[in-house]
């Protein structure tokens, strides 16, 4: 009975380790340390992993470094999700062609049949190792069963003499590669809130005012090296007078009083004038 119990519980235990494996996990390929399923050579010093890499070279033409595998590797848990990772070596890019090579995947067993591939091309390589992180999400083919790849491929087409080296192929998310993005290069480290903003950091960049785009707003360069816009000065134009403050109501009556003393003024002084005429006139007329 005891027996029968202790057998129920294995089992229990084990279909919860079955369920809470992770539906992917970080899968080598190929640590391409052997070269005899490629027929090719191994370098043994120069590498990035293990106790090797392939090594091929030439002086024209096309280098190509390609295997079949059996049993077919099961990759799908990846597909639109993963990424291939390969370490590439060249030994010159500029004599590379601008024509661009090649890693393929197929589940044919040859080369161009059920695909999955992404373009190499020159601009994306610098003389010696490269790590290539190539994304499921948007290959340049992507018509192989990935649940039955049986065929790896790489070549590059060269112009003058040149060294092409490969070091491990895996396959994983960009957590299981310690990656970030695939083929993204940013021109500026990027600022977290509290760079921005100082202290409070997110509040205060959502508080922050943001920038509108108008006509007529041209665009200068700070001393941090971003764009800022400044607007164009704007036309001077006359005061509007102001009436509707204390102030404004206090100039107008002072205003109306100014006028009203200059008036009386006037009419003061025309009175005098007056009367001096009036007392002439009367004096000659008793004369």
């Amino acid at each position: 009975m005891k027996c029968g119990i202790i057998k129920h519980i294995a089992a229990a235990m084990i279909m919860i380790i079955i369920t809470a494996a992770p539906a992917s996990a970080l899968s080598v390929i190929d640590n391409m340390d052997s070269g005899k399923p490629y027929s090719a050579k191994i370098e043994k010093s120069d590498i990035k992993e293990g106790s090797g890499a392939l090594t091929v070279s030439g002086s024209s033409g096309t280098l190509v470094l390609q295997r079949k595998f059996d049993p077919a590797v099961d990759i799908s848990s990846y597909t639109g999700v993963g990424y291939a990772k390969l370490y590439l070596y060249i030994e010159s890019v500029g004599n590379m062609s601008d024509t661009s090579g090649q890693l393929e995947l197929t589940s044919s067993g040859g080369c161009d049949v059920e695909e999955t591939s992404w373009n190499i091309s020159k601009n994306m390589l610098k003389d010696g190792w490269n790590t290539l992180t190539l994304s499921f999400e948007s290959p340049g083919e992507n018509n192989a069963d990935l649940s039955a790849i049986n065929y790896l491929r790489v070549y590059i087409h060269i112009t003058g003499k040149n060294k092409l080296m490969l070091d491990e192929l895996s396959i994983g998310t960009a957590k299981e590669l310690g990656i970030e993005a695939a083929g993204v290069e940013l021109s500026a480290p990027v600022k977290t809130p509290e760079e921005v903003y100082g202290e409070g950091g997110a509040i205060a960049a959502a508080k922050a005012p943001k920038t509108i785009a108008l006509s007529g707003v041209k665009a200068v360069s700070n001393n941090t090296g971003t764009t800022a816009a400044q607007e164009p000065a704007a036309e001077t134009q006359p005061d509007s007078p102001d009436t509707g403050t204390p102030a404004a109501s206090a100039n107008k009556n002072s205003g109306h009083i100014a006028v009203a003393v200059k008036t009386a003024s006037v009419v003061i002084a025309v009175a005098a004038a007056a009367a001096i005429f009036y007392a002439v006139i009367k004096r000659r007329r008793k004369k």
